[in-house]
């Protein structure tokens, strides 16, 4: 499918591909959202529109790190979205591709994403779209703090997993710990991309992202600092889970008599939340709205 959102004398229209035909006539400024178009079709477009053969290679890749990339026409991002999530923070994530030009913004993916639509449908998207680069901050804000969100709403169920641990641990108690932690880890290492990109954005210069504009510099500090916190969040947890996986491997392997001794034990691992409560009120902290 491709969208298209045409922003002509502060009137924000909504089609189909007859509306770059528009933009390229009369002016103003551009959204043009690709989902799921067929190879052949999208390349064609991209490569009229004036993208680069490397950075639509790029876009078209199955698996590529989180990437910041500046050519002649656009500057190209390419981060990982937030698609949905299940329990245990199952997240599914999918590359999201920006092309970022003076008044056009190009966004390619293959699957549902929760920030593009929350975007698309957003009451400020006519006054964003004044300026590409800083819709696609605040198409990649949203998708920060839906990630954010969806580890905040897993607080009850790592408590769970803890209380569960101190009173009644089982392999299957194990094995969902096993799960989340491996969830965590992933989720760790896609936030720990997202912040080192941010990061570079702020601190080089790329033609096409004024990040001395105020707008524009003040979302990107807030989409960094998301991500940075989610990185410190997962660590905590994914941390939290190793120490209860190591007492349950440690109860398990002694013998039965002294598990009552033991539970004293265990219990020390639950220290670890006493460590990081100064962190987590920091992190419980609603972040300021960005749609």
């Amino acid at each position: 499918m491709l969208t298209v959102f045409y922003r002509e004398n502060n009137t924000l229209h909504r089609g189909g591909v007859e509306l770059v035909e528009s933009w390229k006539a009369n002016g103003g400024n551009v959204w043009i959202d690709m989902n799921g178009v067929e190879t052949e079709e999208e390349t064609a477009l991209l490569a009229e529109l004036g993208c680069h053969p490397l950075a639509i290679q790029d876009a078209q890749r199955t698996r590529r790190p989180p990437k910041i990339e500046q050519f002649e026409q656009f500057t190209f991002i390419l981060y990982r979205g937030f698609s949905s999530s299940k329990p245990q923070l199952d997240i599914e994530t999918m590359a999201i591709a920006g092309f970022l030009g003076e008044n056009i913004l190009i966004t390619r993916r293959i699957s549902h994403s929760y920030a593009i639509q929350a975007l698309s449908n957003s009451a400020q998207l006519a006054n964003y779209l004044r300026c590409p680069s800083l819709l696609f901050t605040k198409i990649m804000n949203t998708s920060a703090q839906k990630f954010t969100d969806a580890i905040l709403d897993a607080e009850d169920e790592i408590s769970e997993l803890e209380d569960e641990m101190l009173a009644n641990s089982s392999d299957d108690l194990m094995n969902r710990l096993i799960l989340l932690k491996s969830h965590l880890r992933k989720i760790q290492r896609v936030q720990s991309y997202h912040a080192k990109l941010t990061k570079q954005v702020m601190d080089e210069s790329f033609s096409l992202i004024d990040a001395t504009q105020d707008e524009i510099k003040h979302s990107l500090r807030d989409v960094h600092d998301k991500f940075e916190r989610l990185e410190s969040l997962t660590a905590m947890y994914y941390d939290l889970c190793g120490d209860l996986i190591e007492g349950y491997i440690s109860l398990s392997s002694q013998p039965q008599s002294n598990h009552a001794d033991s539970d004293c034990g265990i219990g020390n691992f639950c220290a670890v939340n006493l460590c990081c409560w100064d962190l987590w009120d920091e992190l419980r902290i609603h972040p300021r709205a960005v749609i």
